[in-house]
């Protein structure tokens, strides 16, 4: 008996975490889940205009539309923990979510050796 009081803690423990690392990332999808419009975009840390028109649309379905490579396309995502999303159908692009608000989303990635970070604002 003297085993079960340390081991049920423990699984108690686990679950919560688990339980709230869901509902965060839930909170997260539905904040992500709209149509985000580039602000500034910036290629190794300098401003660049070559980015302009960028946008992001996600759902929480796990499909995003974006012009990221130059045209409209449909994509699946998948948020990795709280900070990551995987697009995939492209060759391994990962973006880090740098900041995430009701109104802001700050997104930076790595496409050929070269660092981009987009500033997006929430389409009204």
């Amino acid at each position: 008996m003297k085993n079960f009081t340390p081991r049920f803690f423990t699984l108690i423990c686990l679950l919560s975490f688990f339980v709230q690392g869901c509902h965060n990332k839930e909170a997260i999808l539905s904040n992500l889940s709209h149509r985000w419009l580039l602000d500034k975009g910036f290629r190794n840390e300098k401003e660049t205009d070559s980015l302009a028109g960028l946008y992001f649309e996600f759902n929480t379905s796990g499909e995003v539309t974006t012009n990221l490579n130059g045209q409209d396309e449909r994509l699946t995502f998948k948020l990795e923990g709280e900070d990551i999303i995987e697009l995939a159908g492209t060759e391994g692009v990962f973006l880090n979510i740098m900041e995430l608000s009701d109104t802001k989303l700050v997104l930076q990635t790595d496409i050929q050796g070269y660092t981009f970070k987009f500033v997006l604002l929430k389409d009204k």
